[in-house]
C-alpha cells in the first residue's frame, strides 16, 4: 500500500513499513517503468501476535485503521495519505518494532528512539515514562501499562527534527474528511482536507500532514521545510494544524464545441455530409458490454449537436431516439442489458460486463462516464425525460444519479454505496482496478476517461438543476486537471526522475508510472489512452499548448492508428496546422477504440505487472475478463432513492 510518503505491506506480526526514496527505471527499451520500489524498513506490532489476516477496522475518505488479531493478541494501526505516523494500540503483550537490519541508534531518551535503517530514518515514540529494550533487530516496549505507541518516517535525522516530530507523535488521527465549496461568482474551486486526532497526552494541538505536488502548488497552507521524495515528486508538510486547503480556478466545461456563428470558418455542407455518413444501423444500436456500448452512447452523444447545428433534424432525433432508446433498454431492470445492484459489495455492476467490472469491480467511472454524458445530453434536448418513471416507479433520473453514486458517492449518510468509490482525494485522482492488489500498488490508465466521467457530472447537474451533483463534478474534474498535469504529463517537470525522458506515462502506479498500457505497446496507445475520447470536456488538455506539440512530437512520425484524436488534440497547439493534417475530408474518420486485451506485447510492456515482489505474471490478465453475464441472484428490485 503506497500511501506516500510512507509506504506498508500487511503480515502476520503487524504492519511492515517502508520509506520509498530511491528511484529505478525498469521494463523493456521504449516501454520504460519509474518506480520507487517497496524495499521494507521495519515491521510494527505486538510480541507474539501471528494474526492470519488483517481486516479493516475502520476508515476515512484517506486513512485506514487496519487490525490483526490471533486471539491473544490485537494490533490496531491507523495510516494513510501523507501521514508520516502510523499510530499503534494494542493489547495481549508487549509493544514490538523489528527491523530488517540492526538498526543505527542515534537518539535514545527512553521512551523515544531516533533510528536509522536502511538509509533512512524514523521515530519510535512510547508513552511518558516508558522504555525500549533494543536487542540487535528487535526494539520492546512494555509501554508503562498503556496501549499505544507511534512510529513515524523522519525527514532527516537530526535530534531537533526528532523532538519536534515528539509534539506531535501522541495525537493519534482517528478520522479523514474532505469538503469542497465551489463559488460560481468567482469560478473558485476549494477542497480542504481534514483530520480528526485524539491526543492520548500532552496538549500539543494539531498534527504532520505531507502534500503532494498538486496540492502545495495550489495551497498556502505548507508552514514547515520538512519534505519527502515521493512517486509524485516532492512532497511538502504541513505543520500543527488539523487541515488544510487548496484553491483553484475552475475554468469550465462546455456541454459540446458550439458553433461559431459568423466568425465561423466551417465548411457545413462537408459537415451534413459527415453527419449524413454517420447516420447508420451500427451507430444508432451501439452493442456490446457496458464499456463498448457506453462508448456508442458517448459517440451518439457527440453527434447530436452537430446534426443540430446543420440543421438535420431527421438525423438530429434519430441519435437522441437512440440514446434515450439505449439508456432506458439498460436502466429498465430487465432483459440481458441491465444494471444490478450488489449488495455485498454495495455497487451496480451492468451486464454485459466488461473488463473486470463485475468480478473485480474495474473500472466503473470509465463505463458509467458515457452513460451519464449521453444521459446529459438527452436531458438538455428534452428537459421532460430526467423525470419519466421507470417500470419500477421510479424515474430515468434517479437511475442516472445511482450511477454517479456508485462510482463517486459524494455523501456522508448514505449506506448504499461506499463514499467516492472510485476518486481518491488526496491523491487528486481516481484508481480504476477494483482490488488494487498489486505489489505496485493500485492503477490508472486512463486519466482522461476519468475526465470524462466527471465532465459529464457537470453536464448532467447543470441540466437537472442539481448543484450537489454539479459541484461533485466541478470538484473531481478540477482536481484531477491538476494530478493529470503533474502526474500522467509531467508539465512542470517535478515528478519524473531523471533517465525518464518519456513526456508522459500511460499509467500511474501507486509506485511510479509506466510508459505503457494494458493494451498494447504503440506509442499511439500509451499516450492516446490519455487524450481519448476528445470531446468539450477535453479543453484542459489546452492549459499547456506547448506540451501538446511535446506530446505529439514524441511520436516521432505522423500517428498510423487514432489519427483523429491525436489531431484534435493538437488543434489545442495548431489549430490551422491540424486542419492541414486532416486534409480536405479525404480521411475516413474513426470511433476512438480502446482494446483492452492484454496482446502479445505485454510480457515486455508490463514486467511489473506483479502480484507479490518474488511473483511476476508474464502477462496482465487482471483487466481482460470477458464472461457471460451471469443471472443476478436475488432477483432485481428496485433501489430506494438515494439520501439528498
Amino acid at each position: 500500500m503506497f500511501a506516500h510518503p510512507l509506504a506498508m505491506h500487511a503480515r502476520p506480526g503487524g504492519l511492515e513499513l517502508s520509506y520509498p526514496n530511491r528511484s529505478q527505471i525498469v521494463g523493456a527499451t521504449g516501454l520504460e517503468k519509474y518506480e520507487y520500489p517497496y524495499t521494507p524498513d521495519l515491521t510494527l506490532g505486538v510480541a507474539g501476535l501471528n494474526s492470519p489476516d488483517t481486516k479493516t477496522d475502520d476508515f476515512g475518505d484517506w486513512t485506514t485503521t487496519a487490525l490483526w488479531s490471533d486471539g491473544a493478541q490485537t494490533l490496531r494501526a491507523t495510516f494513510g495519505h501523507g501521514l508520516p505516523f502510523v499510530y499503534a494500540t494494542k493489547s495481549g503483550g508487549d509493544a514490538q518494532v523489528t527491523f530488517v537490519a540492526t538498526p543505527t541508534v542515534w537518539a535514545n531518551y527512553g521512551n523515544v528512539l531516533g533510528v536509522s535503517v536502511n538509509g533512512r530514518h524514523y521515530g519510535i515514540f512510547a508513552p511518558s515514562g516508558a522504555g525500549w529494550a533494543v536487542n540487535n533487530t528487535v526494539a520492546t516496549s512494555t509501554l508503562a501499562g498503556k496501549d499505544y505507541y507511534s512510529v513515524a518516517v523522519l525527514p532527516d535525522a537530526s535530534t531537533t527534527t526528532l523532538n519536534d516530530f515528539k509534539t506531535y507523535a501522541y495525537n493519534f488521527v482517528t478520522g479523514s474528511q474532505v469538503g469542497w465549496t465551489y463559488s460560481p461568482a468567482s469560478a473558485t474551486l476549494t477542497t480542504t482536507f481534514n483530520v480528526s486526532t485524539v491526543a492520548k497526552e500532552g496538549s500539543a494541538a494539531g498534527t504532520l500532514m505531507a502534500l503532494y505536488r498538486h496540492q502545495w502548488m495550489n495551497s498556502s497552507s505548507v508552514n514547515s521545510g520538512y519534505t519527502y521524495v515521493s512517486p509524485r515528486g516532492e512532497m511538502k508538510v504541513v505543520r500543527g494544524s488539523n487541515s488544510f486547503s487548496m484553491t483553484q480556478k475552475f475554468q469550465g466545461v462546455l456541454p459540446y464545441l458550439p458553433d461559431n456563428g459568423a466568425a465561423n470558418t466551417l465548411n457545413k455542407t462537408q459537415l451534413a455530409a459527415y453527419v449524413n455518413e454517420a447516420n447508420t444501423s451500427a451507430t444508432l444500436n451501439p452493442t456490446g458490454d457496458s464499456y463498448w456500448v457506453g462508448k456508442g452512447l458517448g459517440k451518439l452523444a457527440e453527434l447530436v449537436p452537430l446534426a443540430a447545428q446543420v440543421g438535420n433534424t431527421a438525423t438530429q432525433n434519430a441519435f437522441l431516439d437512440a440514446i434515450q432508446r439505449v439508456l432506458q433498454d439498460w436502466l429498465d431492470g430487465s432483459g440481458s442489458n441491465l444494471f444490478y445492484y450488489n449488495s455485498t459489495w454495495g455497487t451496480l455492476i451492468g451486464y454485459p460486463q466488461g473488463y473486470g467490472s463485475e468480478e473485480e469491480l474495474n473500472d466503473h467511472h470509465f463505463h458509467w462516464g458515457y452513460f451519464i454524458k449521453a444521459a446529459a445530453l438527452l436531458q438538455q434536448y428534452r428537459p421532460t425525460w430526467a423525470s419519466g418513471a421507470t417500470p419500477q416507479g421510479r424515474t430515468w433520473g434517479a437511475s442516472i444519479n445511482d450511477l454517479i453514486m456508485d462510482a463517486a458517492n459524494w455523501t456522508t449518510t448514505t449506506s448504499q454505496f461506499p463514499r467516492l468509490r472510485n476518486f481518491d482525494p488526496y491523491a487528486g485522482h481516481s484508481w480504476a482496478a477494483g482490488h488494487s492488489g498489486f505489489a505496485a500498488g493500485n492503477n490508472q490508465e486512463s486519466s482522461s476517461e476519468d475526465m470524462n466521467f466527471s465532465s459529464a457530472l457537470i453536464n448532467w447537474g447543470s441540466v437537472t438543476g442539481n448543484t450537489a451533483v454539479r459541484d461533485l463534478g466541478i470538484f473531481l474534474y478540477t482536481n484531477e486537471t491538476a494530478a493529470i498535469e503533474q502526474y500522467w504529463f509531467n508539465q512542470s517537470g517535478g515528478v519524473f526522475p531523471a533517465g525518464f525522458n518519456k513526456p508522459a506515462v500511460g499509467m500511474v502506479w501507486g509506485d511510479g508510472g509506466a510508459y505503457s498500457t494494458w493494451f498494447s505497446a504503440e506509442k499511439e496507445a500509451i499516450q492516446g489512452i490519455n487524450l481519448l475520447p476528445i470531446q468539450a470536456g477535453s479543453l484542459y488538455l489546452g492549459r499547456n499548448p506547448a506540451y501538446l506539440k511535446t506530446n505529439y512530437d514524441f511520436l516521432g512520425r505522423e500517428p498510423n492508428t487514432w489519427k483523429d484524436i491525436f489531431w484534435s488534440a493538437y488543434a489545442m497547439y495548431d489549430a490551422a496546422g491540424a486542419l492541414t493534417k486532416f486534409g480536405s475530408g479525404a480521411y475516413t474518420l474513426k470511433t476512438a477504440r480502446r482494446k483492452r486485451t492484454p496482446t502479445s506485447s505485454c510480457t515486455a510492456s508490463m514486467p511489473w505487472d506483479r502480484w507479490t515482489p518474488a511473483s511476476r505474471p508474464t502477462c496482465p490478465t487482471m483487466r481482460s475478463s470477458r464472461k457471460a453475464p451471469p443471472a443476478p441472484t436475488p432477483p432485481i428490485t428496485p433501489l430506494p432513492a438515494p439520501s439528498p
